[in-house]
C-alpha cells in the first residue's frame, strides 16, 4: 500500500476526539498506510499520534485569556510551523481551535499539499467575512451542520457535509444503574449534574456560579450533584471545588459522564458540545454561559443568531433554557432549576429530537467514516 504523511492539529479536547476518530478509520482501511505527526491530547495519543507538545497550552478563549499567553502562543506556533516544514505531509489537517490553526497556516504559506480544516467556522452565527479568509487559507473543509456548506461553496472553497461527530459519541448509550451502583446512589435519590465546562477559563468563570446556584436551592433540592470534568482539568476542578460540600461526586471518565447523564434528573450545564450530549441522553437541562467583559464587548455586535444552543438555533425557539452573559447568575439559575425540578421536563427532550436527526451524515454512516471519505479522496 501506497504511504501518506498526515499532520494533523487538534487544540482542545472536543478536536482531540475527532482527531483521534479520523486517525482510527484511516488506519482501518486499506487505502493507504500513514505517518502521523501533530499536536494533539491524549484520545489522539491513544491511536499513536505524538503530540509535538502539552494541546492544554493552546487550549485558550478570547481576548482576556490569551494575552497573559501570547508570548508563549507564538513560541508554540512556530514550533508547529518548523515541523510541519520539516516534515512535509502530503496533507495538513487542521481541527477547530482556528485561532491557533490559522495563525499556523498563515505562517505556511502557499504548500505543494492540501490544507483541509475539521469544523467549518459558524459564519452563519457571525463574522461572516470568515468564509472569505478560510477560502484564502484552506483547500476544503469539513463541516459538521448541513446547512453551512453553501456558504463556503458561494466563494469557491469546496465544503463538505460529514455529519455531526455527537452522533457518535455514544452520549445515548449511558446506563443509569452502572452509574447509581459504582457511586452507591439510591435509586429513588435525584442527581444534578453540574457541566462548567472543559477550558480552564470556563471553569474558573461558570464553576462558582453554578456551585452558588445550587447552594441556593439546597433546601428545595434534596440529592447527590455529580460534577463532570475532563482528564486534563481534573485536578483543576478539584482544587476549585474544595470550598463546597465534600460530598459532591466528581467525575472525569467520558463513560461515567454518559452514565451520570442517563442517571441525572437535571443538568446545569455550559453552553457547547455537551449540551448536545445531553440531548441525545434524554437528560433534561439549562444551559449558561459567560465570557470576559473584554471578550463580549469586542464581539457583542457580531453576532447574528439568537440563541446558542444549537438546537434552539435550528428551531429558531428556546426549547432549552439559556442563560447568558448578564443572565448568568446565581440567583436567575437556581429559580430556573427550581422550576424544572418542580415540573416534569420529558417534553423538552422529545422537541429536540427532530433537531438531532438533521445532524446525521448524508450517507448514513458515523461522521468520523464520511470525514474518512473526505480525506481519502483528496489523497488520491
Amino acid at each position: 500500500m501506497e504511504r501518506k504523511k498526515l499532520y494533523i492539529i487538534a487544540g482542545e479536547d472536543s478536536g482531540d476526539l475527532l482527531g483521534a476518530r479520523l486517525v482510527a478509520v484511516l488506519n482501518s482501511r486499506s487505502n493507504f498506510t500513514y505517518e502521523i505527526k501533530g499536536v494533539g491530547g491524549k484520545s489522539m495519543e491513544a491511536h499513536g499520534v505524538v503530540s509535538l507538545f502539552p494541546m492544554q497550552e493552546i487550549a485558550l478563549m478570547g481576548v482576556w485569556e490569551i494575552l497573559p499567553h501570547l508570548s508563549r502562543l507564538v513560541g508554540r506556533i512556530n514550533q508547529t510551523v518548523n515541523d510541519i516544514r520539516l516534515f512535509q505531509p502530503d496533507i495538513l489537517i487542521t481541527i477547530d481551535s482556528p485561532g491557533f490553526n490559522l495563525a499556523v497556516v498563515k505562517k505556511l504559506g502557499k504548500t505543494d499539499y492540501p490544507k483541509v480544516h475539521y469544523v467549518a467556522p459558524t459564519v452563519w452565527a457571525w463574522k461572516k467575512w470568515r468564509v472569505k479568509k478560510f477560502k484564502r487559507y484552506f483547500d476544503h473543509l469539513l463541516a459538521l451542520l448541513p446547512f453551512e456548506p453553501i456558504y463556503f461553496e458561494n466563494v469557491g472553497l469546496p465544503c463538505h457535509f460529514v455529519g455531526h461527530p455527537i452522533l457518535e459519541s455514544g452520549a445515548d448509550k449511558g446506563v443509569h444503574s452502572r452509574f447509581r451502583s459504582r457511586y452507591d446512589i439510591k435509586m429513588n435519590t435525584k442527581i444534578l449534574l453540574v457541566l462548567p465546562g472543559s477550558r480552564r477559563g470556563e471553569i474558573d468563570r461558570l464553576l462558582p456560579i453554578f456551585m452558588k446556584s445550587l447552594s441556593l436551592i439546597e433546601r428545595q433540592f434534596v440529592g447527590k450533584i455529580v460534577v463532570v470534568t475532563t482528564p486534563t482539568m481534573q485536578k483543576v476542578m478539584a482544587d476549585r471545588l474544595r470550598p463546597w460540600a465534600a460530598d459532591i461526586i466528581l467525575i472525569d471518565d467520558q463513560q461515567d459522564k454518559y452514565d451520570a447523564m442517563s442517571a441525572a434528573t437535571l443538568a446545569i450545564a455550559a453552553s457547547g458540545t455537551v449540551a448536545l450530549e445531553l440531548a441525545m441522553a434524554g437528560t433534561p437541562s439549562v444551559i449558561a454561559y459567560k465570557i470576559s467583559p473584554l471578550t463580549y464587548f469586542l464581539i457583542r455586535g457580531l453576532i447574528k443568531v439568537k440563541f446558542v444552543h444549537l438546537l434552539n438555533i435550528m428551531a429558531n425557539q428556546a426549547i432549552v433554557p439559556e442563560y447568558i452573559q448578564k443572565k448568568c447568575k446565581p440567583e436567575i439559575l437556581a429559580d430556573a432549576l427550581i422550576a424544572f425540578l418542580t415540573r416534569k421536563q420529558s417534553d423538552q427532550i422529545e422537541k429536540l429530537r427532530p433537531y438531532l436527526e438533521q445532524l446525521r451524515s448524508p450517507t448514513g454512516g458515523e461522521p468520523s467514516a464520511g470525514a474518512a471519505d473526505v480525506i481519502e479522496k483528496i489523497l488520491k
